[in-house]
């Protein structure tokens, strides 16, 4: 089993905050990007989880790497059809800004992308997906 250095060593800023959501909250406040940032439970120093505006999508993960100090953001989609993973993964050493400035970056492309004409299915977009037998 790999053992993995303390996180409180690996990441003293997001230790001083509580949480991986509170660093990112904070630097999103102070940096004035609209997000609105939760730690999970489980874990809170290495996830977060970036909530979204849109309410037919789930948020952005975000984690910080137990090994060395690295982030990932990634999408749960809707559907496992839709597939979007690894959004942003950063190089170690990158600062915890990127996290934050990733995120609202691609929440603000996801809305743009996704405008939906009223009266259709905002998931598909009012296009039927193929019936598998």
């Amino acid at each position: 089993m790999a053992v993995h250095p303390d996180l409180e060593l690996l990441y003293p800023d997001i230790a001083q905050r509580g949480s991986l959501g509170a660093a990112l909250q904070t630097l999103a406040d102070e940096a004035g990007l609209s997000l609105r940032v939760t730690a999970y439970d489980a874990d809170p120093l290495r996830y977060a989880c970036v909530e979204t505006s849109l309410e037919y999508r789930k948020g952005l993960h975000a984690n910080a790497h137990p090994d060395e100090r690295a982030w990932s953001v990634t999408r749960v989609p809707v559907r496992l059809s839709m597939g979007e993973h690894g959004l942003y993964t950063a190089e170690a050493g990158s600062p915890l800004e990127t996290v934050a400035e990733t995120a609202s970056a691609q929440e603000a492309a996801s809305a743009a992308a996704r405008e939906v004409p009223a009266g259709l299915d905002p998931v598909t977009r009012g296009v039927e997906e193929p019936q598998l037998d």
